[in-house]
Order: C-alpha cells, then structure tokens, then sequence
C-alpha cells in the first residue's frame, strides 16, 4: 500500500505542477454491433432480474491498435467510456460495486483462461473503485473517470473490470447491451455467477455468444515536458539464452516537447554498475531509437537482473521519471539439445514433468530425446504450449524401454489423457 501512494502521489504532484494539453478522445472498434444476449464485459447483466451478479473480465488492446488510434507512448489515460445501445441501467438500490485495473503488457492473444481474479489484482493497477458506481439507464457512451490516472507505455494494453450487485432484486432497470466489433472474441475473458467471487475464481467462461470485446473510448492528456528521455524496452538479451557473453541492447525514446539529441544511458547488473553509454541522435517526441547497444556482459548461470535508467536528457533535467527506469529478470541456462534420460537413479532428470519444465525455460537448440528409464510412472504429464526452439528440426520425443509403463488413473471421466497437450 505504501509503494501505491507513493506512485499516486507522483501522478498528483505531475498534474499539480506541470500544465498539461487538452485532453483528446479516441475509439478502439469500428463495429456496430448490438449483442443477442449480452457480453461478459464492462459488466454483466442479461435481465432486470438475473441473479449472476457478479462479473469479472479481462481485456486487451493492442499496441498496434493503440497506435493506430494515436495513443501515443507516455499519454496518461484519464477515463474510459463503453456505449449502451439499449437503457438498461442500475437500480438505485442495486450497490453496484465495481473495481478497474489497468496494466501495461507483453500478454498476446488468445488471453489464457486459467487467469484468475488473484492474478489480475497482482500484475494490474487499480485505477477505479466504487461501492455504489451508477450507469443510468439511457443509450449512449458510459463514460468512468479514472480514480487513479494511468500512463501507458506503448505495449499493449490490459483492462479488467470486477463487479458485483450486493442489493435487492430488481437489480437493474433491464440487461445490458454493449457495443462491440466482430473478430476480436480471443481479445476478453471473463466469469459471471450468482455469488461473490474470489481470488481463486478463474476467467474461464467462454460462451460464445457473451464472448465479445466492447468499442471502448479512452480519454488521455500528454504532459508538456520540456526534456525528457526514457528507456522504452530492453531488448536483449532474451530467452531463452546460455550463461556467457552476450550485448544488452536498449530503445530509447522522448516525450519532450524540444527534440532529445543527447543523453545519458546507465546501467547494471544485479546491482553492479556497468561502463556508462553516450547516446546522441535527434528524436522528435513520441520517438524512439533503437534498439541499439549499451555494452555487453559475461553472464553466469541462473537469474540475473538488468536495469537500465537514462538521465541528462540535452544536458538538462529530465523533465518526466517516470519512464526513465526498466528492469528485466532473465534466467541463463544451456538449452536442450540431444539426449536424456529420465525417471530412474542418477538420471539427468528425476520425472518427465521437470524434463519438460527444464524445456520450457531452456528451450531447445537441436533435436531433444527423453529416454525414459524402467518403471512405472503414475502422473499425468501435462505439456503446455510450444518450449522455445521447438520446431519441425529441434524436435522432442519421448521415448520409452523395456520396463517403463505409464499407469495414469484420472480422478474424472472427462480428464483420461495420459499426456495432456495444450
């Protein structure tokens, strides 16, 4: 709670002291589509008088959508708007509760469904909270002013809405109608239910026909900063990569008024400071360069911490930290390629499961054999998604020996397999 004030109060002090333009309205979906049912997101509601609630949902927007609506890097999103295409509204009695969160993301689509609203709470801001939030019941664009301004980053953009109607039935005046534009169904998951949910209750509904993303507008100011730079995205190394000497490669970007033409890059490696970096060039603001080099680094096995942070920007004081600072985790393993053997005494892997964790982070430079050694193995082997490397060439085979039997009883008729591929 004290690293959240912290950062409110550094949104505060930037709006307090700092002018900013006027404020500009952009639409992300072109379609007018009215839905049958209704949709899983801002909020659920399919009858005046339907006991599911509760809603939860997660949605995303593209940095190239984003981009192409001119959301520029560095703007601060200040409310959002859905549009109603009928008047169903609250009851004035209905408390309906509501909470926003906002993050900047790397998430691709489709969004997993084993997200959970736990999940959501510790990767995501919270931008908004009422207990009794009112949408009235007329047609037209729902607009939410953000409690907490949010500056977006130029990756892709993640808003997930928790609702729940605490009062007495009739809960609303009549179902909800949002707005939306075909072909964007892998773009939003979400849950309703009848009782409150919690953190473990997962985004996994998929009805098809709630399964759609809103037309969404987002409001947004830029601050007027006379210099600034900031670090827009570390861009190497990545994983899945070896111990050993690789380049960090950074981009930088602006969102000062004066165009950057110089500025100091510094950086380090869990927590030792590395040789500084001059950058010079002549960006305009919203621009970026990159991804260039700042130096290189022997990295050992394991985890290992790169932070890199700009300064002096046209020898003056930069004039937004906000964006100066980026960090990056990675893990530096050998990756698989060859063969291993698996599940008996002294083997290079205890059980077929850590085989494929070990994959799934150290990805694979060649073909990658599991020899299974004798015995019987009672799990389920569960492989999830494509380990890095893995292509028609770096193929993995599990193989089996005299002596090694699979023996998988499922706890549930609808769960048999064996090996679960997803």
């Amino acid at each position: 709670m004290k690293k959240l004030l912290t950062v409110l109060s550094a949104f505060f002090l930037l709006f307090f002291f700092k002018e900013v333009e006027a404020q500009v309205q952009v639409v992300i979906g072109t379609g007018n589509e009215v839905p049958t049912y209704t949709l899983y997101s801002p909020i659920y509601r399919f009858s005046a008088t339907s006991t599911n609630r509760y809603s939860a949902s997660n949605k995303i927007f593209t940095a190239a959508e984003l981009n192409t609506a001119g959301i520029p890097n560095g703007a601060i999103i200040t409310a959002i708007a859905y549009e109603q295409a009928t008047g169903g509204g609250t009851d004035p009695s209905s408390n309906l509760e509501m909470e926003i969160y906002m993050a900047n993301s790397t998430t691709t689509v489709p969004l997993s469904t084993s997200t959970a609203i736990g999940d959501i709470k510790t990767s995501q801001t919270l931008v908004y909270s009422s207990t009794n939030h009112i949408i009235p019941a007329v047609p037209g664009w729902h607009e939410i002013v953000l409690d907490n301004p949010f500056m977006y980053s130029g990756d892709n953009l993640e808003i997930a809405i928790l609702s729940g109607i605490d009062g007495s039935s009739p809960y609303s005046t009549d179902k909800f109608d949002w707005i939306y534009t075909n072909g964007y169904e892998d773009y939003v998951i979400g849950a309703i239910s009848s009782s409150p949910q919690t953190d473990a209750t997962a985004l996994s509904a998929t009805t098809a026909q709630y399964k759609h993303r809103p037309n969404i507008r987002i409001s947004y100011t830029v601050p007027n900063i006379p210099h600034d730079a900031g670090i827009a995205s570390i861009d190497a190394p990545v994983v899945p990569v070896a111990p050993g000497l690789h380049d960090v490669d950074v981009t930088i970007s602006t969102l000062g008024d004066n165009n950057l033409t110089s500025a100091e890059v510094h950086w380090e490696v869990n927590g030792a400071p590395q040789t500084l970096h001059y950058w010079t060039g002549n960006l305009s603001q919203f621009q970026t360069d990159g991804p260039f080099t700042i130096g290189s680094y022997n990295f050992p096995q394991g985890y290992n911490t790169i932070r890199v942070w700009t300064s002096n920007p046209n020898n003056n004081t930069d004039g937004f930290n906000d964006n100066d600072t980026a960090e990056v985790t990675l893990y530096f393993i050998d990756p698989l390629a060859g063969h291993y053997t698996v599940g008996g005494p002294g083997d290079d892997f205890a059980s077929l499961e850590d085989a494929f964790d070990e994959l799934n982070v150290a990805g694979a430079s060649g073909p990658v054999i599991f020899q299974m050694s004798p015995g019987t193995y009672t799990d389920q082997v569960v492989i999830n998604g494509t380990a890095p490397g893995v292509s028609a060439t770096n193929t993995v085979t599990v193989r089996g020996t005299n002596g090694a039997t699979f023996l998988y009883e499922p706890l549930a008729s609808a769960d048999r397999a064996a090996f679960h591929i997803s």
